[in-house]
């Protein structure tokens, strides 16, 4: 109930639990049943690489095997060398 100047009035009433019909539009055109995909042609480019990366080994013999000659050969720092350098450089402020 509402009150107003003029004395009390009925508030309108809301029905939560009622379902309305709306009318369609006229000059509506329904929508197509059938929906159409197309791929661009630098997503298949996409998918071909990404396809050809999955299917590479997760390890590479050859790639492994360099690293450890230039290891063992001294032209590549090991991770001890490497862990050192960046704690002393922490250390010194210069991180």
């Amino acid at each position: 109930m509402m009150i107003s100047a003029h004395g009390a009035d009925k508030a309108p009433t809301v029905h939560l639990n009622r379902t309305y019909k709306a009318n369609s539009a006229p000059n509506v055109k329904q929508a197509s049943k059938t929906d159409k995909v197309s791929i661009s042609k630098l997503s298949a480019l996409v998918k071909q690489a990404q396809a050809q990366a999955m299917a590479q080994p997760d390890i590479r013999p050859d790639a492994v095997a360099n690293a450890k000659a230039a290891l063992q050969s001294g032209r590549m720092a090991g991770s001890g060398d490497i862990a050192s350098a960046l704690i002393g450089r922490a250390v010194k402020g210069q991180v």
